[in-house]
């Protein structure tokens, strides 16, 4: 299969796209181009209209396409990479960064990664990528179906079955009791023939070979096995196939084989019904800014959730009883009353209040630090011109965190208060810092330890979709280097920064 790398968000005329999509030699004819087009447009990963710049929301792009849609798209001989909108210009991310993000979409979104997010139930549950990765993934996880039979044998290595042995073998009588020199033992062992081991064992081979030959292996980071030399023909029609597979649902009982064998059902119809890569299967996120708030989350250890009482600081009487309470659960909440004609006003009940991205408490210098981190999936430009930045929206609920704070920060005796913009990068090493916004016109002067503006890093998305993937932290030179708004920390590596 051929691969096209797409920019997220970049526009395209129709004719532009379809270019795009036609091979150099011309063998993908241009109505082919228009079918995948609008095979795109159904699942929902690509967009069309009036389009408004991503760098420049002032700039709005008429009758354009545009792939708001972080993923992988497979469409007949064509493989549509959607590659994120931090690569920037000519620069397109390797195979290993592509398949790095691909996993870390699919653990960020395990349900809604592999569709579209229009897409019926039908095409969600039969789209032919979320079923190859569900089954590599439980193949990964589970290994092989297996069941196991249990014989009796005699003088095996197995438990003794006194039961079988007195009933079936003569015992030697001596002074202190029978003697038995042959015994009944209860062997267990795996069944290799059983239906649904094969059955698993063939289509793992068979998808094996289908992701060599399109050379999807590296791209969702799949290890090809050879495990079978039957075909899916050998099990019988799918009826059959799909009644044997029922059977065994019925007496399964483990959790993880209940759900292996409803995929292997859903594996069997779809193959059944022609569900192959002349429909568009998909496999992504139309939210990659959710994906990166849950990176820079793990990588700097969010406290939101964690109760005050646990954060390794001595509280004061008054926010000792109230100990239990979170991060999230301090910030106090909007009021609404409610008022009728002739009536007093009745205190309404909870509502949302402000919930920042990431918060931790940490010392640095011996000082105690209050840091508030919001993922920003943006691709800022600063200069004469501010291009592809946070909003006012953004930058005020950012400075309004620091007010929902302020009693807490004080009351603690809390050096330092930072405010903190991520957003993601390319760029290898970092963090690199840069700049940063107030808003003084509208917020007043803050006195230390409060801030007055909010600093804007850059990180390498790369090394962050790493630690995700692995449930770790940045190391201390990141946290230093943020602090204390030191020079950017290059290495030669920069996976060794984190």
């Amino acid at each position: 299969m051929r691969r096209v790398y797409i920019r997220e968000r970049s526009a395209y005329t129709p004719s532009e796209l379809a270019d795009k999509l036609k091979p150099e030699d011309g063998g993908f004819r241009h109505w082919d181009a228009d079918e995948c087009i609008a095979k795109l447009l159904k699942r929902g990963v690509l967009s069309a209209g009036s389009i408004i710049d991503d760098e420049d929301s002032s700039t709005v792009k008429y009758d354009k396409y545009q792939f708001r849609w972080v993923g992988l798209a497979v469409y007949q001989d064509l493989v549509i990479v959607v590659y994120p909108k931090y690569f920037r210009g000519k620069d397109l991310p390797t195979l290993p960064q592509m398949a790095r993000i691909l996993r870390v979409i699919r653990k960020a979104e395990p349900k809604g990664a592999q569709i579209g997010m229009l897409a019926d139930d039908n095409d969600r549950a039969r789209d032919p990528l979320a079923l190859l990765t569900a089954l590599f993934d439980m193949y990964a996880e589970y290994g092989e179906y297996t069941n196991y039979e249990r014989t009796i044998e005699s003088n095996g290595t197995g438990s003794i079955s006194w039961e079988r042995t007195i009933e079936q073998c003569q015992p030697f009588l001596g002074d202190d009791g029978p003697i038995y020199f042959d015994l009944k033992t209860i062997e267990t062992n795996r069944n290799d023939s059983d239906y649904v081991t094969r059955l698993h064992h063939a289509l793992l081979t068979t998808y094996s070979q289908e992701l060599r030959e399109s050379g999807l292996a590296g791209l969702l980071s799949i290890t090809p096995v050879e495990l079978s030399d039957e075909e899916l023909d050998d099990f019988g029609d799918p009826d059959i196939i799909d009644y044997r597979l029922e059977r065994e649902l019925n007496v399964q009982f483990i959790t993880w084989k209940r759900d292996l064998i409803s995929l292997l059902r859903s594996i069997v119809m779809d193959r059944e019904s022609g569900h192959d890569w002349n429909n568009v299967a998909c496999l992504g996120t139309a939210s990659y800014q959710h994906v990166w708030e849950l990176m820079c989350k793990t990588a700097f250890g969010d406290q939101l959730g964690i109760s005050i009482d646990r954060l390794g600081m001595r509280l004061t009487d008054a926010w000792a009883k109230r100990g239990k309470e979170t991060l999230l659960d301090i910030i106090p909440c909007p009021q609404w009353y409610s008022t009728e004609e002739n009536s007093s006003e009745t205190v309404c009940g909870p509502v949302k209040t402000l919930i920042p991205d990431v918060v931790s408490v940490l010392k640095h210098d011996d000082d105690l630090c209050l840091c508030i981190y919001d993922a920003k999936y943006y691709t800022p430009t600063l200069g004469k011109k501010v291009t592809g930045a946070p909003g006012v929206e953004s930058i005020t609920k950012q400075l309004l965190y620091q007010e929902a704070y302020k009693s807490f920060v004080k009351d603690q005796g809390v050096s330092r208060v930072l405010n903190t913009f991520f957003v993601p990068t390319s760029r290898q090493g970092g963090p690199y810092h840069l700049g940063k916004v107030d808003f003084l016109g509208i917020f007043p002067c803050q006195d230390a330890p409060f801030t007055n503006n909010i600093d804007v890093w850059a990180l390498d998305a790369d090394a962050l979709g790493e630690l995700y993937l692995d449930n770790e932290q940045v190391g201390s030179a990141v946290v230093d280097a943020i602090i204390s708004k030191s020079a950017p920390v290059v290495f030669a590596q920069a996976q060794t920064l984190f």
